[in-house]
């Protein structure tokens, strides 16, 4: 795994100045990035992969289109009966306008780094397939926003935010001068409460899809609270009582994101935090945050494991029993 540039157009620190703004220090020797490449063929595979980030965002209005194209087609077999009483022409018409507005808040998220790429000469126009992948990366980053910045994720933050900065206080209650670093930051809520307490504070990401977006809520939204509105799930059926639930909206950020105090110090970088920080940077506090697995307990793997190989010889002996039947009686 190589070290990180920087996406173009990103910033790769994120100073508070007495303006309320955040200033961009690109001229940072502190070992953020590695702006050495060991060839000039990884430097273009690294933009080409940022290029290819940017072109699955654009793709996000036609790949949700297509997506309730097909369950509009699924819906095609009811009854015209059933589909009166299911609403669904009133489904269809909210999920299509929830995407659109999705779209349009993610055009606004990436509009300044296509510029930038277009400037090095990386194409980053339409692609005639991006990998499924990476539009699934998309919507994730879309809850995200919510989960992160949003109010509606005000409990979840709870539940895993607050202990870490509970522990930071009591570990650590002089703040001033304390450097703590936050692999996996995300989009930047955490590296920016640790920094509301007055530390100095480095995040950390490898995920371009994240990094887009945490510079879009840092360096461009400033002072306005609930200013971006998003649909969060709008394409999830799962976990919905009704078609209200699947369409609601949600507001972010529910703070100002440059409402911190003028003394307040907070960068983000791009990588893997083991490769692109320098081995002289010293950290008083690493906290590495995640957020509770829904991949399958061991146990509960093992248990369906069993159950498809009994089903399996269970078959498999049915159809042995029914050829011998059929050959020799």
């Amino acid at each position: 795994m190589s070290n990180r540039q920087p996406p173009p157009g990103h910033h790769d620190r994120h100073q508070h100045d007495h303006d309320g703004h955040y200033e961009v220090n690109h001229d940072d020797h502190g070992g953020h990035y590695d702006h050495h490449k060991d060839s000039d063929s990884e430097e273009l595979s690294e933009q080409i992969h940022f290029a290819g980030i940017i072109v699955a965002y654009d793709n996000y209005r036609s790949w949700g289109f297509a997506k309730i194209e097909r369950m509009e087609h699924h819906y095609s077999y009811l009854s015209a009966e059933d589909r009166r009483v299911t609403r669904v022409a009133d489904k269809l018409a909210g999920m299509r306008a929830a995407v659109d507005q999705n779209a349009r808040v993610l055009a606004r998220l990436v509009e300044p780094h296509r510029v930038a790429v277009a400037a090095r000469g990386v194409p980053a126009a339409r692609a005639p397939h991006v990998p499924e992948s990476d539009m699934e990366k998309v919507q994730s980053t879309i809850k995200q926003f919510v989960r992160e910045w949003g109010e509606e994720g005000r409990a979840e933050r709870a539940a895993s935010h607050a202990p870490v900065l509970e522990a930071l206080r009591r570990l650590l209650p002089d703040a001033e001068g304390r450097r703590v670093l936050l692999p996996g930051a995300g989009l930047g809520r955490l590296v920016w409460d640790v920094a509301e307490l007055g530390y100095t504070t480095q995040g950390c990401e490898f995920s371009y899809f994240m990094l887009l977006a945490s510079n879009f809520i840092l360096n461009t939204l400033g002072a306005a609270r609930g200013s971006v509105t998003v649909h969060p799930w709008a394409l999830s059926s799962c976990n919905n009582v009704s078609a209200a639930d699947q369409l609601r909206s949600a507001t972010v950020p529910d703070v100002a994101p440059d409402g911190l105090a003028p003394s307040a110090n907070l960068s983000m970088c791009a990588g893997d935090f083991l490769e692109v920080l320098p081995s002289t940077q010293r950290y008083v506090s690493v906290y590495i945050v995640r957020f509770r697995s829904t991949s399958l307990s061991l146990a509960r793997a093992c248990a369906l494991a069993l159950i498809y190989i009994y089903i399996y010889i269970y078959i498999y002996i049915y159809i042995y029993i029914y050829i011998y039947i059929y050959i020799y009686i």
